[in-house]
């Protein structure tokens, strides 16, 4: 169907619904790995152009005020996980350009110690196009055997990637590590940067389209930790970020969006006025500003598949 189908569609939609769109990381099409987190920078910029023109952009602070009714367009928010070095070099040129507001929720462990968490490990390690594992037999681990063939398209390489992620994300902290540390030795690469660094994401924070959100210190799912864990975190984070940017977050994003009842007890009790989920649909005004739900975008949905998208959360 023609963009302009979906177009007409935008006349008959709920305008008391925001969408809150959920990003990682952005590229040019000749950088990165072929993984859904890592949208192309062409199709970033469509997609960008597109909410500009038929969306109301924006933020957090505005919704945590019930003020996000417009009565001539629906609204939309833009936010960003993780800290990825694209987020600089792609995403801020692009939001100061076309004026969208954006938040970047951090997680500091990447930046504080200069490492890589183990699900971009078995990412990048997996879909290295100079490298590309066409197998990972995980059977000694109580898990089967995942085929990657270079056969198969990007998009499912990366399910077949996604359902070797969701297997890890079920096993203790202990025992993930064990089989992350397994799929890096079976290809012997070393990861060049992927994330920000300190002055990167200081130059962010200072630009007035961006702001900086909370997203834990560590990025380990949350309801596989203490409460007391939870707690430390969350503050380290938040003591690092106001030590590098010179901001307070107020805003929070689950890791994964996995979250339970001690988690959101933190996330209360640490005064955030807002905290995000991956549960995805849209946010109306009986939703809960601690479990907000998101629509993730990845690398392979079309500018027709993402307008279809944005049309069907906010039809009436």
């Amino acid at each position: 169907m023609p963009i302009s189908f979906f177009l007409k569609k935008l006349k008959n939609v709920d305008t008391n619904l925001v969408t809150i769109l959920m990003y990682h990381e952005v590229l040019p099409k000749s950088s990165g790995v072929p993984a859904w987190t890592v949208v192309e920078e062409e199709n970033f910029i469509q997609q960008m152009t597109f909410i500009k023109e038929n969306f109301y952009i924006t933020t957090l602070d505005e919704l945590s005020n019930s003020n996000f009714n417009n009565e001539s367009k629906p609204s939309v928010i833009v936010t960003f996980d993780d800290g990825y070095l694209g987020n600089y070099t792609s995403v801020l040129p692009i939001i100061e350009k076309l004026e969208i507001p954006c938040i970047f929720y951090i997680a500091t462990q990447a930046f504080d110690e200069n490492i890589v968490y183990w699900y971009d490990k078995v990412i990048y390690t997996i879909l290295n196009k100079d490298n590309l594992i066409k197998k990972l037999d995980l059977t000694s681990f109580n898990l089967r055997v995942f085929k990657f063939s270079s056969h198969l398209n990007e998009s499912l390489r990366w399910e077949e990637v996604q359902s070797l992620l969701t297997e890890l994300k079920k096993m203790s902290i202990k025992e993930r590590g064990e089989v992350v540390n397994f799929i890096c030795s079976e290809a012997k690469m070393s990861l060049g940067p992927i994330m920000m660094n300190r002055e990167q994401l200081s130059a962010l924070s200072s630009s007035k389209f961006a702001s900086i959100g909370s997203h834990t210190h560590c990025h380990s799912l949350l309801p596989q930790l203490t409460k007391e864990e939870i707690r430390a975190s969350i503050k380290k984070n938040v003591d690092l970020i106001q030590k590098w940017c010179g901001v307070t977050p107020k805003h929070f994003a689950y890791p994964n969006g996995s979250y339970d009842k001690n988690s959101l007890e933190v996330v209360k009790e640490m005064q955030f006025l807002t905290a995000t989920t991956v549960e995805t649909k849209s946010v109306d005004k009986s939703s809960d500003l601690h479990l907000l739900p998101r629509l993730g975008v990845g690398r392979y949905d079309s500018i027709k598949f993402f307008i279809y998208r944005m049309c069907k959360i906010i039809s009436k």
